[in-house]
């Protein structure tokens, strides 16, 4: 395309506005001048990263609509960076391998970069600087990350562990401490495709004494979706268990979900260190803020079923409050998440 700088991968990330320069350029055979602000638009920004040379690779893959363009793209590309990344690997020594693995736990962490970065693959990842002057490791867009998990696979749990554990055990807030717990759980729920845990009814003299509750959740897909609203229609599949991540740091409803497909039910997860999790701002609302997913996972004749879970640490429980919500106590996940035993110690 002729006026566009598509070489230079990672320079320049498309706003909203260029996006829209770029939408109404670019017309796609067949569709004509793309709406940038419809689902399927927002979904190709998204896995693209708003660079402009992953753009240009999504708008020629050789499909008649956007959403078709966009998956055949995301199965294209995640092939391509899986073998461009290993035989970067190939070429690493032991130490710098390290440092790679180092480099991808941080940024499933949303942390800083490390000190050295000499096993990096400068291809996949980005330094960014945030609204707080500190800077964050982070994938060049959501099909990088995606082929560098899969590569990488479970050879990432301990380097992830080590990762999350400097912050468990390191002077910050519980605020990061909490938001760390969210992105460890659901990033080793991503490397082994299985949630299992047991949940309890909270009373008014705390938890429940009666039984809990044990789940063993098989992860058949996973989404990933960018915005304050649902996650495009088309992606889900309502015959498989899917979890669902928003990536938005302030999204409004709770913080990850799963659609469990044998109990045809809706689970909604939120993660918290607040002491007493009851004193969270989100406690008295959370049902309310699934509404809309309810509706998005539910025909209106069938009967919609929520349950929403609170993962704390057991020395949150705190004042007794009888909620409607069930607690998933983070001692219990010990044994499947092993760096949360810092985050108690």
């Amino acid at each position: 395309m002729a006026g566009w700088h598509t070489h230079d991968i990672s320079s320049h990330r498309f706003d909203d506005d260029e996006f829209k320069v770029w939408c109404d350029h670019y017309r796609l055979e067949n569709v004509g001048k793309v709406n940038h602000k419809s689902e399927e638009a927002v979904d190709a920004l998204f896995w693209t990263g708003g660079v402009p040379y992953e753009l240009d690779l999504l708008w020629k893959q050789p499909k008649k609509t956007l959403i078709k363009k966009t998956l055949l793209y995301r199965q294209n590309r995640v092939n391509e960076m899986a073998i461009r990344h290993g035989i970067f690997c190939d070429k690493l020594s032991d130490e710098k391998k390290l440092n790679l693995k180092e480099c991808i736990s941080r940024m499933a962490l949303g942390l800083s970069p490390p000190k050295t970065m000499t096993g990096m693959d400068q291809q996949l990842f980005d330094i960014v600087l945030c609204i707080d002057k500190t800077y964050i490791i982070t994938a060049l867009n959501p099909v990088a990350r995606e082929a560098l998990i899969t590569y990488h696979g479970r050879g990432l749990v301990t380097p992830l562990g080590m990762a999350a554990e400097l912050v468990f055990e390191g002077d910050y807030t519980n605020d990061t401490k909490g938001r760390i717990v969210e992105k460890y759980i659901i990033t080793m729920v991503e490397l082994s495709q299985r949630f299992s845990f047991k949940s309890y009814k909270t009373t008014n003299a705390g938890l429940s004494t009666v039984k809990p509750v044990q789940k063993m959740l098989e992860i058949k897909d996973i989404i990933y979706f960018s915005g304050s609203e649902l996650p495009p229609n088309h992606l889900f599949n309502r015959r498989v268990t899917t979890l669902f991540v928003p990536k938005s740091s302030n999204y409004p409803g709770l913080d990850y979900f799963i659609w469990n497909h044998h109990d045809l039910e809706l689970m909604a997860f939120q993660v918290t260190v607040k002491n007493p999790f009851t004193s969270h701002p989100k406690i008295d609302g959370a049902s309310k803020n699934c509404k809309r997913w309810l509706n998005f996972c539910f025909s209106r004749s069938e009967e919609k079923r929520l349950e929403v879970y609170w993962i704390i640490p057991g020395s949150c429980v705190g004042k007794p409050k009888k909620i409607h919500d069930r607690v998933i106590l983070i001692d219990d996940l010990w044994a499947d998440f092993p760096a949360l035993k810092k985050l108690s110690s």
